[in-house]
């Protein structure tokens, strides 16, 4: 189960007490979070689902766990018209007929629950009112439930919200099926990026990615078999100053036996589309979706409707030069540690990012403070990055973050992290550095909406790598248009480089 379901269940005690102390519960199916049992003989076997929050993820194992029945009885709660305001959690209706229909599943028939379900709801917010006392006594958090409650009747009553029974029926098992990728599936899905990328995926490298909590995805599999994947990475952003979660799209792969169709019935869309309802757009975990596509896939989700391109990358790069680096400048390598100066060294990461923020409230970009760099580059298994802390010699002053990886033919400037007014000074640094090592050149990915920050007054080079940044087209969110040309994206905000 997802993150939703187990808020549901941990609201349930409370619901249970408050009920438990008033007297006798009302007989309603809405105060059950999940229960799974047969009903019906012969023919019409199926399987019965009461569920009081069903997001699309969960309605994935549902469907799973139906294999076999004719057919499934949801009953839910489900937000008809997505906006800003809607946190995720409440399945939004098209989207979770679209995913139970490309699982081989059609809607029968459907009935309005809607009034039995503000009565319910209604209910329990009268026994939380009358029993707060004693159910603080024993340390539940009544205001924060009665808010979120309340928050749902409102929104039941405006008519943005529907309680909603549906009864699905399976004519036929789908061959494919969509899954929600899960740790037992970590083998297969490394199987699939070596025969799809051509080289492999650790067993260190997917704990990182997808089991530290950053991560998720979903794969198709035809006959038990792990055929196609899609993934992405959650990243905290500043979207013209104000916090949004984002997700950057990765893994997306599909095997090379079941490129049958690349139309709106293949594989491709099945699974794209299935991530995309369940991930990115209003009401959903991440409002904003992008990533580092190639030119075939971006084209590709062009034509399925998927995707809009916004920006592009591009790939700066420089003559290293030993005497290039300002003086009077201490730098020191930071370490994932918590100890002494890397203490020190992190909190001035922190102040550093709070700036850069606030000095690019017009862009788009991802959060580049001490938790996100430590994770990103120093916690990934298998790359070496060097992380390095800037400031003033004399003075002490905080200049800036270089993030730097050592290739065969050139210092790769990943990431930094200061006021876009010293970006000059520490590119400058990264060129000594470079020069430093023995290598020719110092090169970096920018978008190309952002490159003037990164041109600076040195000879520059840049080359377009053909990687346009998308846009989530297929849901509602956040309109593409207010997004182009406002990405502030380089090479470390991929998880690839």
């Amino acid at each position: 189960m997802t993150g939703n379901v187990h808020q549901s269940i941990a609201l349930q005690p409370l619901a249970d007490r408050a009920l438990a102390l008033d007297g006798p519960a009302p007989a309603s199916p809405w105060l059950s979070t999940l229960r799974l049992q047969q009903w019906g003989g012969g023919d019409a076997a199926g399987v019965q689902v009461v569920i009081a929050d069903l997001d699309g993820l969960d309605l994935l194992q549902t469907l799973e766990a139906a294999t076999g029945h004719s057919r499934l009885l949801l009953m839910t709660e489900v937000l008809l018209q997505p906006g800003p305001d809607d946190g995720d959690g409440v399945p939004i209706r098209s989207h979770l007929l679209a995913i139970a229909e490309r699982n081989g599943w059609q809607l029968q028939r459907e009935q309005d629950m809607t009034a039995p379900l503000i009565d319910q709801r209604q209910a329990l917010i009268a026994a939380l009112e009358r029993q707060r006392r004693p159910l603080k006594r024993e340390g539940f958090d009544v205001a924060a439930a009665l808010q979120d409650l309340q928050q749902r009747q409102l929104a039941l009553r405006q008519g943005r919200r529907q309680g909603l029974t549906l009864c699905l029926v399976c004519a036929a098992p789908a061959r494919q099926r969509t899954l929600a990728v899960q740790p037992e599936h970590a083998e297969r899905m490394r199987a699939l990026f070596a025969e799809v990328f051509g080289h492999p995926m650790t067993a260190g490298h997917w704990q990182w990615k997808y089991a530290s909590g950053h991560g998720q995805a979903v794969a198709l599999f035809e006959d038990g078999e792990m055929v196609a994947h899609y993934g992405g990475l959650t990243r905290e952003l500043k979207v013209f100053g104000q916090a949004m979660r984002g997700c950057q799209v990765c893994d997306v792969m599909v095997a090379t036996r079941a490129r049958r169709s690349l139309a709106r019935r293949g594989p491709m869309f099945r699974m794209a589309a299935t991530f995309l309802e369940t991930q990115i757009g209003w009401g959903l975990p991440h409002a904003i979706g992008f990533g580092f596509p190639s030119a075939r896939h971006q084209g590709m989700a062009d034509r399925m409707r998927l995707y809009e391109g916004v920006d592009r990358m591009v790939q700066l790069s420089w003559p290293t030069d030993a005497a290039a680096a300002a003086e009077g400048l201490r730098v020191d390598e930071l370490h994932d540690s918590d100890a002494g100066a890397d203490r020190q060294g992190w909190r001035q990461v922190d102040r550093l990012w709070q700036a850069m923020a606030k000095d690019l409230q017009q862009s788009v970009l991802g959060v580049r403070d001490a938790g996100w760099l430590r994770w990103r580059y120093l916690q990934r298994p298998g790359v070496d990055y060097q992380v390095l802390s800037v400031r003033s010699r004399w003075l002490r002053r905080p200049i800036g973050v270089l993030v730097l990886r050592r290739r065969d033919d050139a210092l790769e400037l990943l990431d930094l992290v200061a006021r876009p007014q010293d970006f000059a000074r520490l590119l400058a640094l990264a060129r000594a550095r470079a020069a430093d090592a023995g290598l020719p050149r110092l090169r970096c990915w920018v978008s190309a909406s952002h490159q003037s920050l990164l041109s600076g007054d040195a000879p520059v080079q840049a080359d377009d790598l053909a990687i346009e940044v998308p846009a989530c087209r297929h849901t509602l969110g956040p309109e593409p248009s207010t997004l182009r040309n406002r990405w502030f994206l380089m090479a470390g905000d991929a998880d690839f480089t």
